[in-house]
């Protein structure tokens, strides 16, 4: 659960981290970029999730491609992109509705 979320730091089920965060499995990686790669989504993919949420910052600034969206859904996992604080509303409430091992997160933590 995504306790609470501020400019450049998320709290999960207590932990506070001060850097952009993935959560995979109800388990979480820190994460540290401006832009978002493949290469930075294919363990949320990996992971064989039902649902990925994508949080692109406190302004929406991050971008995510075209090819990004098209492995997840070549993957056959539903995509939602939010800037990232209702990114974590989002994804708090898809967890609790269809388990932590079903949703799975990336979230930029600035811009």
């Amino acid at each position: 659960m995504i306790d609470h979320y501020e400019f450049g730091k998320f709290v999960v089920d207590g932990k506070t981290y001060e850097t952009d965060i993935k959560i995979i499995n109800g388990q979480v990686k820190t994460w540290k970029n401006h832009s978002m790669s493949l290469e930075d989504i294919q363990e949320l993919i990996d992971a064989k999730p039902k649902m990925i949420v994508i949080g692109t910052g406190s302004a929406g600034m991050v971008n995510v491609s075209q090819e990004i969206k098209d492995a997840i859904e070549k993957a056959g996992i539903e995509l939602y992109i939010e800037k990232t604080k209702e990114a974590c509303h989002l994804y708090n409430k898809l967890s609790q509705q269809y388990g932590k091992e079903n949703v799975a997160a990336i979230l930029h933590s600035t811009c």
